[in-house]
């Protein structure tokens, strides 16, 4: 089975997610903030990350999946966002 990480700080939005990938037999774990997430990618292998860019902590997605050197060390991300910015959306792709 494939255990990905969640990284969103919106309880209700991370338990979506959580819901619909655990019902299509995925494992999942959930960090609500960059200290988790740095916790867990510390700890846990995953075969993927679904992340939010936009983190209400010291950390944005970007600079998480950055220190984390993706997708070498924990396979593939895909980054949530509500931003139409396009300056952002290019800095995410340029790290993938």
């Amino acid at each position: 089975m494939h255990k990905l990480l969640i990284v969103e700080d919106e309880i209700i939005i991370a338990e979506g997610i959580k819901l619909y990938l655990e019902a299509n037999n995925y494992q999942t774990c959930i960090a609500t903030n960059s200290t988790g997430a740095i916790e867990y990618l510390n700890t846990t292998k995953f075969s993927a990350v679904v992340c939010d860019i936009n983190l209400e902590e010291r950390m944005n997605g970007i600079e998480i999946i950055q220190q984390y050197h993706y997708p070498q060390n924990h396979g593939p991300v895909i980054f949530l966002t509500a931003y139409s910015n396009s300056e952002i959306i290019e800095l995410a792709e340029s790290i993938l």
